[in-house]
């Protein structure tokens, strides 16, 4: 039987390469004010939110994926806040913002990992290589308490941590892509 997994193999293979280019493109603009930074990072939540969902216009049992619509809708509500509140803030505090800014990523890193631990274990009786996706959601469980524990570091120091797990969660969803699909083309 071929899972959901296998069948939207593509959708976990662009939100790896989406977040790595995300990363890349942060790097390459690391001197760059923090407002474009914040729209790019943005459109990544948003983007994820649709590749999310993506699985779930098949005609599925939706309590089977809570999981999957959490992170979804967590990522939307991400993504209009932290390209809102911190500007709204700015104006009173301006060195909050930034602050703001990385408290918002710590957020969506735990959020993120906490609910990929989850996806691993609810979906253990899936014939699918999951290991990557534990490592995935370890990874952004671990940026999101490092940047909790580190918000008062230099900001290029957060920037280049941020960048590290970024990439690093990223290569470890393309990774479960290809697996996915590698087991699919066996399975068919």
């Amino acid at each position: 039987m071929i899972s959901l997994f296998h069948k939207y193999w593509w959708t976990f293979l662009l939100r790896g390469v989406t977040l790595s280019g995300m990363a890349v493109i942060l790097l390459l603009y690391l001197n760059a004010s923090q407002l474009p930074k914040a729209y790019i990072f943005s459109l990544y939540l948003f983007l994820e939110g649709i590749f999310t969902l993506i699985p779930l216009f098949e005609k599925t049992k939706l309590r089977e994926f809570w999981t999957f619509i959490i992170r979804a809708s967590s990522n939307f509500a991400l993504a209009l806040s932290y390209s809102i509140w911190p500007k709204l803030i700015a104006f009173v505090m301006p060195d909050v913002a930034v602050s703001m800014r990385l408290i918002f990523v710590a957020i969506w890193g735990a959020v993120t990992g906490l609910l990929g631990i989850f996806e691993f274990y609810q979906f253990k009786n899936e014939n699918v290589e999951r290991r990557s996706l534990l490592l995935s959601s370890l990874l952004a469980m671990a940026l999101g308490l490092v940047l909790y524990f580190q918000l008062d570091s230099e900001i290029m120091t957060l920037l280049w941590i941020i960048f590290g797990f970024m990439v690093s969660i990223g290569v470890s969803l393309i990774i479960f892509g290809i697996q996915c699909h590698k087991q699919r083309q066996v399975m068919s």
